[in-house]
């Protein structure tokens, strides 16, 4: 299988691509890729490009060698994940790009045990993390790049959501089905923090058009939760 280079924000057809130290770092010294090397580089945006590496002048390239190829636009499917602790980002942000998720929006929940309030922390963290997407997009065969953002507060995140016709949150108690859900996108999906959203945030959700959509199953932890209810969300609009 031919590597994939992300090179976000490029024209991809121009006659040379320089690459950014960190990617030629992974090239040269991660894959061990020589001169001459044939990678397809994706501009996150559905558009990609075979290309020939250059390790010979005093910045590594690449040289288009192929057509550049626009890939199907996926429909749009978003995340508002409340903040959980530990790693747990990481572990939704990579399954959930790679099942076709194409936005990411974190946010703290009033029982959020994370809140991120230091902004150089936070920085940190998105900086990672958007690096979790972008590897994901990479092995997963995606030519886009889910958008990144937060972390924002409830309102902010609910503000984010725009015209998307289709809202949903997740809650055990819900009483809207599935199969009564038109099939429409945008659309997004909430997945609240351990011990779900507060009757209060449940409020604001109702108020900024959502509807509470239970998953039929017993409980689920919000790790697992934020991969089931996406899932089920592609599947529903017909992205899986």
């Amino acid at each position: 299988m031919t590597l994939r280079v992300p090179l976000q924000g490029m024209q991809l057809d121009a006659p040379r691509l320089e690459l950014p130290a960190a990617t030629s770092h992974y090239l040269r010294r991660v894959r061990r890729l020589t001169d001459g090397a044939v990678v397809v580089a994706f501009d996150g945006r559905g558009h990609e490009i075979d290309a020939c590496l250059t390790l010979s002048g005093p910045v590594d390239t690449l040289v288009p060698c192929g057509p550049l190829r626009t890939t199907t636009e996926r429909p749009r499917v978003r995340l508002l994940y409340a903040l959980p602790k530990g790693e747990k980002v990481d572990d939704i942000l990579r399954p959930c790009t790679e099942l076709g998720v194409t936005d990411f929006v974190l946010f703290a929940a009033e029982r959020s045990v994370v809140h991120l309030d230091d902004p150089e922390r936070a920085h940190r963290k998105m900086e990672r993390w958007q690096r979790v997407v972008e590897a994901a997009a990479r092995q997963s065969g995606r030519a886009d790049v889910p958008t990144l953002r937060g972390p924002l507060s409830l309102s902010e995140a609910l503000e984010s959501v725009g015209d998307d016709p289709l809202r949903l949150v997740l809650d055990p108690k819900g009483d809207c089905a599935w199969s009564t859900l038109p099939r429409l996108t945008p659309a997004t999906v909430i997945v609240g923090p351990e011990g779900g959203l507060s009757p209060r945030e449940l409020l604001a959700c109702d108020r900024s058009g959502f509807s509470r959509v239970p998953l039929g199953c017993p409980i689920l932890r919000t790790e697992t939760a934020a991969i089931v209810g996406p899932t089920l969300l592609l599947a529903h609009v017909g992205a899986l």
